[in-house]
């Protein structure tokens, strides 16, 4: 231990770690001046000065990563805003609806009325007489339809049985949807609705309903429903979708478990231009279907090889 010598108070002086041949011999020279040396509470509140600065840095950083996230993240589907497209059914009568509703007629006297007042019948919902003779009911009743409230549920609804809903049904074939009527272009509603009545039971979903919905989130289009509300939109109403591969073995494994299975078909055995059915079962090696627009092939039980070359794009469904 050494003591300065220059009258001040003596303190500790630590012993140099320098090699013993460099270190001051004697005198004066051993004691040069001392580096500072912080005393401990000022070290201390360095310390925390520095922890503040960064804490605050990194919240900073944290804010800017969250801000380019939101800035960056797509909006969610719910976000996107509703279009109202104005309802068009057409003019007059085409030449090929005229000639099909006459020969009908000499068979179903109850269609002479729509002979003798087209007027009262739009174009659109006389084609839809002329090519499917099972809407016939519908059709004849459209002009006391027009504008009439659907029924707020679903009769049908039970949990474990999909109903055979059909879109021209006459308590909501005459809704308007995407620029039209649910009779003609409402097969996406309905079909997701036999999809919510078989899966949670919930009869409050109609294709009215759903109809409404997606039109008021810009899922409807003026050429029917986007696939958005097959994929996305249907956990609004209790039920979540997996798109599927084409392939049969994936088709069945969905439809065995209980899953019914939403198909979107091309022109084919369906549809000459674009629709959904939905696959709701198997028996004897066969799928049961419900197409929204046709009782008779609802009745059809269907190979696997018919319908696949059919599908464009399909989509499994569990209760959430």
């Amino acid at each position: 231990m050494q003591y300065r010598q220059n009258g001040t108070q003596p303190h500790l002086h630590r012993k140099s770690s320098a090699p013993r041949a460099a270190r001051p011999q004697s005198g004066a020279a051993a004691f040069g001046p001392r580096p500072y040396i912080a005393a401990p509470h000022a070290r201390r509140r360095k310390r925390r000065g520095r922890s503040l600065r960064l804490l605050i840095f990194s919240a900073m950083c944290l804010c800017l990563a969250a801000f380019g996230i939101a800035a960056t993240r797509p909006p969610l589907p719910t976000a996107v805003s509703s279009i109202v497209y104005p309802l068009d059914l057409g003019g007059a009568w085409d030449a090929d609806t005229e000639t099909a509703l006459h020969a009908l007629a000499a068979r179903r006297p109850e269609v002479q009325p729509m002979l003798d007042d087209p007027a009262a019948w739009p174009a659109d919902v006389a084609a839809l007489l002329a090519r499917n003779e099972e809407a016939l009911d519908f059709v004849l009743a459209y002009p006391s339809l027009a504008g009439a409230a659907a029924p707020d549920t679903v009769e049908e609804a039970q949990k474990g049985i999909f109903p055979a809903l059909l879109q021209w049904d006459t308590r909501w074939g005459a809704v308007r949807y995407a620029g039209s009527i649910l009779a003609l272009s409402g097969c996406g509603p309905t079909t997701l609705s036999i999809a919510v009545c078989g899966l949670t039971g919930r009869s409050e979903w109609t294709p009215a309903a759903i109809a409404e919905w997606a039109q008021s989130r810009g899922y409807a289009t003026e050429s029917g429903t986007s696939w958005r509300l097959l994929r996305s939109g249907c956990e609004h109403f209790g039920i979540r979708a997996e798109e599927l591969s084409l392939s049969e073995a994936a088709v069945l494994c969905a439809l065995e478990a209980g899953s019914p299975v939403i198909c979107s078909v091309r022109p084919g055995d369906f549809t000459t231009v674009g629709h959904f059915i939905i696959l709701t079962g198997t028996q004897d090696g066969l799928i049961r279907l419900v197409d929204p627009n046709s009782p008779a092939r609802t009745a059809v039980l269907w190979e696997w090889d018919r319908l696949a070359p059919q599908i464009k794009n399909l989509w499994a469904y569990t209760a959430v």
